[in-house]
């Protein structure tokens, strides 16, 4: 279950994401619930404030330093994994 903090630390993060301005920039499409229990696997985000809730602090930044790169969709069914990540496909 992907439940995302936005740490505003890069050192605690537990990975650097870029958010890509085109899809096909994008390691992964993201589809961001605002309902906790729709958030599951890596794709589908329930993104909170409340830091003890969250599965994985990440740290949004520049392309240059990112572990992964991200694009938002509208629909559920398009979120997923767009190129092989394995090291961090499962992992958020």
């Amino acid at each position: 279950m992907a439940r995302i903090y936005q740490t505003p630390r890069e050192g605690e993060a537990k990975y650097k994401v870029w958010i890509a301005p085109l899809a096909g920039e994008a390691d992964l499409w993201v589809y961001a619930t605002e309902n906790l229990f729709l958030a599951s696997g890596d794709a589908y985000w329930f993104i909170t404030t409340n830091r003890g809730l969250a599965s994985s602090l990440l740290y949004f930044g520049d392309r240059g330093i990112a572990d992964f790169s991200i694009f938002f969709v509208h629909e559920r069914s398009r979120a997923g994994w767009q190129r092989r990540l394995p090291h961090i496909q499962g992992t958020l």
